[in-house]
């Protein structure tokens, strides 16, 4: 507890600095390229078009998914895991990439894994506008419901933070961390329903399913632009995401601080 003290002080002195370098490292890349702010979107809805093509006509043969179209329903599970797995990808290498700084002078290195969860949360936003938009287009009308997408941005964020505090810290002592995550995030990918419905799992195997807290983030998303359902209806999966999501933030700290003033002698 003593050590997510010290960084919650940390990021609190420096608010201001996770802000802005945040804002920073979400314009730079763009400077460079000629569209600019189109690749936050381009890239995404390319693999969205083949994605959909390939398990929403290949494989489904267009056919709906509880009564809704394939692509809607999976670009409520798509966009948001676009932010998950692109912020763990990041978050990892968050205190490596910032290798130049940490090395020269004194740094709040607790922020720099939150700096680079709130720069992704600043390309994903953009997805969630056309994602509402896809639905409003397509006849739903917007529901108060859509109050909940806040909350379920704030509880992917702060479990984010907690997994980037673990492995920022870990690839700083061994590399190969960086490349155990890029194979987890890839098995993860095709074993939460994301491009799949659940309806034919056993209650075993729902369960082991769900023990993947990202799935209740998923579902959240779902639950509020397809099926109308409030995050508090299901009090048992929302219990054990924030659990999951505060051992996993205490963990961070404490292994964040364990590596802390090694960081500079490990780049």
């Amino acid at each position: 507890m003593r050590d997510l003290l010290f960084i919650l002080r940390e990021h609190k002195a420096n608010f201001y600095k996770i802000y802005k370098l945040a804002l920073y490292d979400f314009i730079t890349p763009l400077r460079d390229t000629y569209l600019g702010a189109l690749w936050i979107i381009l890239s995404p809805l390319s693999q969205i078009g083949v994605y959909w093509f390939v398990f929403g006509l290949g494989i489904r043969n267009g056919k709906p998914i509880d009564g809704h179209p394939f692509l809607l329903w999976m670009l409520a599970g798509l966009i948001p895991w676009f932010y998950i797995s692109a912020s763990i990808s990041a978050g990892t290498l968050a205190i490596y990439s910032k290798a130049a700084i940490i090395t020269k002078m004194k740094f709040p290195t607790s922020i720099i894994p939150t700096n680079t969860i709130l720069t992704q949360l600043l390309n994903n936003i953009p997805l969630i506008f056309i994602m509402i938009l896809s639905y409003v287009f397509n006849g739903y009308k917007a529901t108060i419901y859509y109050i909940q997408i806040p909350y379920y941005i704030i509880a992917a964020t702060l479990l984010l933070i907690g997994i980037s505090l673990i492995t920022s810290a870990l690839v700083m002592a061994v590399r190969d961390i960086n490349r155990l995550v890029g194979t987890v995030l890839r098995f993860m990918f095709y074993l939460t329903p994301i491009l799949w419905t659940t309806i034919n799992l056993p209650p075993i195997g729902l369960k082991i399913i769900r023990l993947n807290p990202f799935i209740y983030i998923i579902e959240g998303f779902r639950n509020t632009f397809l099926y109308n359902k409030w995050f508090f209806e299901d009090v048992k999966f929302t219990v054990y995401y924030w659990l999951v999501t505060i051992i996993t933030i205490l963990i961070g700290a404490m292994i964040h601080m364990k590596f802390r003033n090694r960081f500079s002698d490990l780049v």
